[in-house]
């Protein structure tokens, strides 16, 4: 429910039928004008069969765990291949990469910052990262 911010309902299982059953119960079904929910694509496709007239729409949390995620990935990756004495300073200041930069003080831009300039492979997905995650409060 868009308008309070709260879900409809929670359902027993995540069965195909169970959602499609749901759906196709719903009072008001046909008059719903936006289906907000996670990246699943069966999810989708159900949605789009029952609720054809319905926008769907990403939720917010599941596109920035999204981001967040793939650049957890590329830091790990990376942080394979650096000496030990790098490894461990990387594994300090993790939470940098994950953190929003809108979010950091000037200091920790700053660090950030000369993380990114030393380290080719970290700056590529950490401003993918930021870039799909400005898109999206845009």
């Amino acid at each position: 429910d868009l308008e309070d911010g709260w879900p409809i309902e929670l359902l027993a299982n995540h069965k195909d039928l169970t959602i499609k059953n749901f759906l196709m119960n719903l009072p008001g079904r046909k008059d719903v004008e936006v289906v907000t929910m996670d990246m699943c694509d069966r999810y989708r496709m159900i949605v789009k069969a029952v609720m054809p007239q319905a926008a769907i729409v990403v939720d917010r949390w599941h596109v920035v765990k999204t981001a967040v995620e793939a650049m957890r990935k590329a830091r790990i990756l990376y942080q394979q291949t650096l000496g030990e004495r790098e490894r461990q300073e990387l594994q300090r200041c993790l939470w940098l990469f994950q953190t929003r930069r809108s979010e950091l003080t000037d200091q920790q831009k700053l660090d950030l910052d000369g993380w990114l300039k030393n380290h080719q492979r970290l700056r590529e997905p950490h401003w993918i990262k930021e870039s799909f995650l400005s898109i999206w409060k845009s």
